[in-house]
């Protein structure tokens, strides 16, 4: 399973919001794993450094949505977005379409989870 087997069969405002994370993650550092997951139902892409389990967000497109999983919330600076979910150290947000997202905040949000999981790698 790879991200563009993932998206392949979404809807094109789904698969153009997910390449636009997918290409903030792969901006963000200059070696992040991309590791794709899932079943029928649920599929997504995780980024890691160094460690499967050293995850720093991952991509999961659905019909008629994208959802950015963001770890670390808690320690980087999560103004200006509205975080969903209830976890304590993870939580995501929904896009429909790529105008909708805050690319620049997003960048600079995703730079700070990375910068996060890098220290981690190297601890």
């Amino acid at each position: 399973m790879t991200f563009d087997t993932i998206i392949a069969d979404k809807p094109e405002a789904v698969q153009a919001c997910a390449r636009q994370l997918r290409q903030l993650f792969l901006e963000a550092t200059p070696t992040p794993d991309e590791n794709a997951y899932g079943g029928q139902k649920v599929q997504m892409t995780l980024y890691s450094i160094a460690d499967v389990n050293n995850v720093a967000g991952g991509v999961t497109p659905a019909k008629d949505h994208v959802k950015l999983f963001l770890h670390h919330t808690d320690k980087v600076d999560t103004s200006g977005v509205k975080l969903q979910g209830r976890g304590k150290h993870a939580k995501h947000l929904k896009y429909t379409q790529v105008e909708d997202m805050p690319i620049d905040r997003l960048r600079q949000l995703i730079q700070e989870v990375m910068d996060v999981v890098a220290k981690r790698a190297v601890s």
